[in-house]
């Protein structure tokens, strides 16, 4: 078990309340639904005023604030913090560019899916929002077949 994983319910103890508030992504989410991956982090993702409200509650964790923070890929309300020997990145809004332009902001929020896990239910982004996530970032373009495989989109 990886200290992304044993964080989550420490986590989501600091976050009681909130849970309703963010998605968690990346490769913590890709595990929660299964995929053989082992996840370095813990990713949520919120609207940019939600990722503020729980930067606030996890203000004793903090490694850099909540703010606004921009690269020619992604652009977000970001802020990094350490929980249970876990890294934590908060995304508010985060937008991904691509050939196309910039996405709409918190796209893996559109159709989240509630999960059980150990530690309580938790938002975690779709397997379909995860491909296509994962397909404008350039990024695990070995899951991206499976996960679009799995959700026929």
């Amino acid at each position: 078990m990886t200290a992304a994983v044993s964080a989550l319910g420490p986590l989501l103890a600091e976050l009681v309340g909130l849970t309703d508030r963010f998605v968690i992504s990346g490769s913590l989410a890709l595990a929660l639904h299964g995929l053989p991956v082992t996840p370095g982090d813990i990713d949520l993702e919120a609207t940019a005023a939600d990722a503020e409200l729980l930067g606030r509650r996890l203000a004793r964790y903090q490694l850099s604030r909540v703010r606004f923070s921009a690269t020619a890929v992604v652009r977000s309300h970001f802020g990094v913090f350490e929980l249970a020997g876990a890294r934590v990145e908060l995304m508010g809004d985060l937008q991904i560019r691509d050939p196309a332009g910039w996405s709409e902001p918190f796209l893996t929020g559109r159709d989240p899916i509630n999960l059980a896990t150990k530690h309580g239910r938790v938002w975690v982004a779709s397997r379909a929002g995860l491909a296509d996530q994962y397909q404008r970032l350039g990024k695990r373009t070995d899951l991206i077949t499976t996960l679009r495989e799995e959700t026929g989109r």
